[in-house]
């Protein structure tokens, strides 16, 4: 049954749980140790088979927040709505398993949530790298917007894609249908969050950050080379984004976004080494730069070059991109 009174409405934090022998018992804790304690904590083990299940179950024995679902291994978004599925706090907070909770980190999110009535609320960050002292996420610019105005920031880079990065209310799943692509397995929190920022009608920040993401130099956005599905995905994603903005009605009122994310896509591409859709990439953009203009500040002066010479020449833009790819500029 749902807890909710005035001043503390049950939060449900989602944990997929994937092979994590070695971290996942810091970011239990830090969920465990939170200053406030009106949670139900879902952890949805994705088939682990490297011994994570015994730290699962040894806390789902320690605190009977913690509950615990089992499923074969599918990947995260998978496992993510597995617990979505079962949550019944007001709130939602999702986090990755290696990520950890900052002690007041909910307590703060549910303030600002319960004096506001927002849908969800956007909080910055530290960056944890293993090789230097961690660092805190850009800023947020605002103090309450619109979810598509939200949707407008994290395009723009003024705020990041990660569904960990907003904590918001469970009736946005209730009231709305929040799609999995099967297809795709990276890159699924951008189609995700970009669904809860389009439902939502206010969205509010706060200033302190709420996380320690764990920047691990075996991760996959850390890796130049990427599978042919890894590449599919990250192809995959910008398309999913527009037709679910076409179907809302909204391709007008963001086309310069959904512009930006091709443009950006086409530069993710590049530094992935895989060059196979340039051509059709440099068309779509030169086309996306043409009708607005104003994204070209957004562009730096190496990737506006890029453009530039391609444009006058294919084949010295192509030999220009390679020469950049090989001295680590792209």
């Amino acid at each position: 049954m749902t807890i909710i009174t005035d001043d503390k409405p049950l939060v449900s934090v989602i944990v997929p749980v994937y092979n994590s022998y070695k971290y996942f018992e810091d970011t239990i804790r830090s969920i465990i140790g939170q200053t406030y304690n009106n949670l139900e904590i879902i952890l949805v083990n994705d088939g682990c088979s490297d011994g994570t299940d015994y730290i699962i179950n040894k806390y789902a024995l320690f605190d009977s927040r913690v509950k615990v679902y089992n499923k074969r291994n599918q990947g995260t978004q998978y496992a993510r709505h597995e617990g979505i599925r079962n949550a019944t706090g007001k709130y939602i907070q999702n986090l990755d398993c290696d990520d950890i909770l900052i002690d007041d980190a909910i307590e703060r999110l549910v303030k600002r949530a319960v004096e506001t009535d927002a849908d969800m609320v956007a909080a910055p960050f530290f960056f944890c790298p293993s090789d230097k002292e961690k660092y805190k996420s850009d800023d947020l610019k605002f103090d309450e917007i619109s979810g598509v105005d939200y949707f407008r920031e994290m395009c723009f880079k003024r705020a990041y894609w990660p569904t960990w990065t907003v904590f918001h209310k469970r009736e946005l799943y209730l009231k709305n249908h929040i799609f999995i692509d099967p297809d795709i397995m990276m890159t699924e929190d951008t189609i995700h969050t970009t669904q809860l920022s389009l439902y939502s009608e206010k969205v509010v920040s706060i200033k302190d950050p709420i996380i320690n993401f764990i920047v691990r130099s075996d991760s996959l956005s850390n890796h130049k080379d990427i599978t042919d599905k890894q590449f599919y995905d990250l192809r995959k994603y910008p398309v999913v984004i527009e037709n679910f903005i076409r179907s809302k009605g909204l391709e007008n009122q963001l086309s310069a976004e959904l512009g930006y994310l091709k443009i950006r896509n086409m530069f993710e591409s590049i530094a992935k080494k895989r060059l196979e859709n340039l051509k059709s990439d440099m068309k779509t953009v030169r086309k996306m730069l043409k009708e607005h203009p104003d994204l070209k500040q957004y562009l730096v002066r190496r990737e506006k070059k890029v453009i530039k010479v391609y444009s006058v020449s294919p084949v010295i833009g192509y030999l220009n991109i390679l020469r950049y790819m090989k001295q680590g500029k792209l």
